[in-house]
């Protein structure tokens, strides 16, 4: 259920990944997920045989406790199957806030200019007063905790 040639060109550590989730059969996730083998078997041959997937996922997954490491495991599934780089393809966390991805590229954080380059590097900062035509201040903005700690 992966994608052989993919993985070969464009991963690295395929064999590890195999190894240490041989046990990771159906029958063994079942009760972990409450999901049936047989659905879940239905679901892996869906998403792996897809000429094109898409992986979708809320704050639950990734702010959970293990949020990294589920993050990670989507990403593996993403790469295993070619799932990735191609139209229709990929992986998308979903945000909580309406646009706030679109708003922190574009500079919406207090400790970074648009593309998350930092406040305080002064030739950074330089490089913005001359596009933007005025200056800026040198010392970055507090942080939500920041601010209810102050």
């Amino acid at each position: 259920l992966y994608d052989s040639d993919y993985v070969a060109k464009h991963t690295e550590g395929f064999e590890a990944l195999k190894e240490r989730t041989a046990h990771t059969t159906p029958e063994a996730m079942s009760p972990i997920c409450g999901v049936s083998p047989e659905d879940l078997r239905t679901v892996a041959r869906g998403y792996a045989k897809a000429k094109s997937a898409i992986i979708f996922w809320g704050m639950g997954v990734s702010q959970h406790t293990h949020g990294t490491d589920n993050s990670r495991c989507l990403i593996s599934l993403a790469l295993l199957t070619g799932n990735v780089g191609r139209a229709g393809t990929g992986l998308h966390p979903l945000r909580g806030q309406n646009n706030v991805q679109g708003a922190s590229d574009a500079g919406l954080i207090p400790m970074f200019f648009p593309d998350y380059k930092p406040v305080d590097d002064a030739e950074t900062r330089a490089k913005y007063e001359d596009l933007w035509q005025t200056e800026l201040d040198v010392e970055r903005g507090m942080t939500v905790v920041e601010i209810t700690n102050a």
